[in-house]
């Protein structure tokens, strides 16, 4: 019972910070067309150029790379168009639709690049009731172009803000960490730090594939891995020597300290804060016993 709460809670949660600017996005992208479709008199040309639109943006991959996100906005646009004309087509004879789109249901269940919005176009299609044509389609490949020229307006000024983003909450993520390394909540901090790096790892990737930033945001992502791994090291050396408890706290302290200053891009405090936690492990084998 505990499970589905949780479950159904977190089906209504928020993320720390909402992308509001995005859906800000995706309703003017959906809006707008229906609004100047009624203003105009074409209502139903509207809802086309709206459905294209909001089909486009329930298969956009927001929080990649804009290429990637391009790439994928240009193929979904062609599925979607190609699944609505199929509708369309297939229409007056049921039982292929029937085959059609359990087939192409299949395809965006196996293939991501697929996905859901051209069954939803070929549905559309179908239950539309008018002549095969172009004149649906190209409304909604118009409708889809409008939404990608607003999501992708400011790759120009912003090509690597998903990888700033990323980079900067695992390192928020790491710096939690260690400053509640006493704490009794450092599971769920250690959790946490370790989705962070998930998805940092995952963007570098991401732009190392199409851009040339993809070494230098490896290399990074490989420093908050190792800081991660000393916090572990930490936490279980705080809990097997009290005695060091101060010393450990104050290494946390300033790591956590470097870790926050490298987030807020006024210096790389990554290599300073390394170097604290291996001067304090030097200071730590200096003390055993031979």
């Amino acid at each position: 019972m505990r499970g589905a709460a949780r479950a159904l809670r977190d089906g209504f949660s928020l993320p720390a910070r909402p992308p509001w600017g995005y859906g800000v996005l995706c309703g003017l992208a959906v809006a707008g067309p229906l609004l100047a479709g009624v203003l105009v008199g074409r209502p139903q040309s509207g809802a086309f150029l709206a459905l294209g639109a909001y089909l486009t943006a329930f298969g956009d991959t927001y929080g990649q790379p804009y290429a990637a996100r391009a790439r994928n906005m240009g193929v979904k646009i062609v599925l979607i168009a190609a699944g609505s004309w199929l509708g369309l087509f297939l229409a007056p004879r049921p039982w292929w639709g029937v085959v059609a789109l359990g087939l192409v249901a299949a395809a965006g269940g196996r293939w991501q690049v697929v996905g859901t919005p051209p069954v939803f176009a070929l549905v559309t299609g179908f239950y539309l009731g008018v002549p095969a044509g172009l004149g649906p389609p190209e409304l909604m490949v118009i409708g889809g172009l409008l939404y990608a020229a607003l999501a992708l307006a400011l790759w120009p000024v912003r090509r690597l803000d998903p990888l700033r983003t990323a980079l900067g909450e695992a390192v928020q993520a790491m710096a939690a960490m260690l400053e509640g390394l006493a704490g009794d909540d450092w599971a769920g901090l250690r959790e946490r730090g370790s989705k962070a790096l998930d998805t940092a790892a995952t963007a570098s990737a991401a732009f190392e594939s199409v851009g040339g930033t993809g070494r230098s945001a490896e290399a990074y992502v490989q420093a908050l891995v190792r800081i991660f791994h000393e916090t572990v090291a930490l936490r279980a050396l705080r809990a097997s020597a009290p005695q060091e408890q101060g010393g450990i706290d104050d290494v946390a302290g300033t790591l956590a300290a470097d870790l926050r200053t490298a987030a807020s891009g006024r210096r790389a405090g990554v290599v300073e804060a390394l170097a604290v936690t291996a001067d304090f492990a030097e200071r730590l084998g200096a003390r055993e016993p031979a």
